[in-house]
């Protein structure tokens, strides 16, 4: 696993935990995972890419992503929201359609000095569902996103630094 972020499987407890630095504040961070338009610039691996993102950003609200893979193929994953801090958390479950759980997943968003922590602990119902996780790429995929997150946060602040 690169050195940005750590990535911990519990041994005992169905649980999958990351966290890492980033180099923007909570708020812009936040935005990030939280608007379509910067979904569809990040959120999965380069060769997964995101095609359809649609959300209901409230309590309750739902939100699907869709994927197209190499071969044609789509990987659909859908969820709500269950709890919204702004812009300090987000609590929703996670489905990936061919699969029959969900898990639910805690994201926070603590800013220190500009820069923001990202922790997340995604809670499975079972040790075999989320090692269905584990062992199903989320550990590229995850990776690869949050190097793209890191890209497009730094493409945001240079635009924003050239029209000011």
């Amino acid at each position: 696993m690169a050195a940005f972020l750590d990535l911990e499987v519990d041994p005992v407890e169905p649980v999958i935990r990351f966290w890492r630095w980033i180099d923007a504040d909570a708020k812009r961070v936040f935005e990030a995972w939280t608007t379509p338009a910067a979904l569809l610039c990040w959120w999965g691996p380069p060769e997964l890419p995101l095609i359809e993102c649609t959300l209901d950003l409230r309590i309750r609200g739902a939100y699907r992503f869709v994927h197209r893979a190499p071969d044609g193929g789509l990987h659909v994953f859908t969820g709500t929201y269950e709890e919204i801090r702004r812009p300090t958390l987000l609590r929703y479950t996670t489905r990936f359609e061919p699969w029959p759980e969900s898990a639910t997943d805690t994201v926070t968003f603590d800013e220190r000095d500009g820069r923001t922590l990202i922790a997340c602990v995604s809670r499975h119902p079972s040790l075999e569902s989320r090692d269905r996780w584990v062992h199903g790429g989320m550990e590229h995929g995850l990776a690869a996103a949050q190097h793209r997150l890191d890209a497009y946060l730094a493409n945001y602040e240079n635009t924003r630094k050239e029209t000011t």
